[in-house]
């Protein structure tokens, strides 16, 4: 019985994602780690930005097909160089592993919840996963913001549900028509690195650079076996109306050593014209270990 996770890259001409593992998966989440949209050589006005995550699992495999849409009213499209970044979490060992609760595929409407998520036991972590949303205008406008956010409300030993909301606007009133969020759920029934993970929230301004994150303090003497750093929120603003040409979100270069996990936040959005939006992403840093 182990937890382990792996990464992997879907792009618009690659979308379909397979994480092979050594042994049955029992429970699996997914979650982006890292979203690069752009339109490619120019910026333009924006209709719509969408990320959605279909998995599913056979076996020792978990399977996804990505699918990543930006496009504006005049036939504008994502470019092939954008990318997503999929952490696969999951738990080995087949109906034998009880020291987690792991849900994915989670869907619902901004400002509303998921269906409850039945819980065996008091939960420890509680973690809301980002695994996908979307935006949408009536007809394409500029961006003055843009966001996504998702969380996790808990019934000790009964239930969980998941919430969240998103939205993008201009300078002018226009806002999303179509509001939509996935999530995935992850929680521990045990205290501390016996469960064999250990999770951390951190936000990080655009800009923060490279971060060195120990979590020593939570593995209880014991060494990491894998690590993934996945978004939780993500929130961008221009100082006006402006045209977008990529939107980048998540933890770029994830690495991790003994007990430290390293990456670099990416809060990025910017247009063609040398204007760049500030803001800020949430992420949740999260390390496997030998269970107990």
């Amino acid at each position: 019985m182990k937890i382990t996770s792996q990464l992997a890259t879907a792009s618009p001409n690659a979308p379909n994602l397979t994480f092979a593992f050594d042994d049955t998966v029992d429970q699996y989440v997914l979650g982006a780690s890292e979203i690069y949209y752009t339109f490619g050589s120019n910026d333009h006005h924006i209709k719509k930005i969408k990320l959605n995550m279909a998995p599913s699992n056979s076996g020792s495999t978990v399977s996804a097909t990505i699918s990543m849409t930006l496009s504006d009213d005049s036939g504008n499209d994502i470019s092939s160089s954008s990318y997503v970044n999929v952490a696969c979490l999951a738990a080995l060992g087949q109906n034998t592993y009880s020291n987690v609760q792991m849900t994915s595929n989670l869907a619902f409407g901004s400002g509303e919840s998921s269906s409850p998520i039945t819980l065996d036991n008091t939960t420890y972590i509680n973690e809301a996963i980002m695994e996908g949303f979307e935006l949408a205008y009536n007809e394409d406008h500029h961006l003055k913001r843009i966001y996504a956010n998702v969380s996790v409300s808990v019934q000790q030993g009964k239930s969980a549900t998941v919430t969240g909301s998103d939205d993008m606007y201009d300078d002018s009133g226009n806002s999303a028509t179509t509001k939509n969020l996935q999530a995935a759920y992850l929680g521990t029934y045990i205290n501390g690195s016996d469960s064999g993970l250990v999770a951390i929230e951190q936000s990080y301004d655009t800009g923060a650079g490279l971060q060195n994150v120990d979590l020593s303090t939570y593995l209880g003497g014991k060494t990491l076996t894998g690590a993934a750093v996945i978004l939780k929120s993500y929130d961008l603003s221009f100082s006006g109306d402006h045209h977008m040409k990529y939107l980048k979100v998540g933890a770029d270069t994830v690495a991790f050593d003994g007990s430290t996990v390293s990456f670099t936040p990416m809060a990025e959005m910017k247009d063609d014209s040398s204007h760049s939006a500030s803001g800020s992403v949430t992420l949740i840093i999260i390390g496997t270990c030998d269970p107990n």
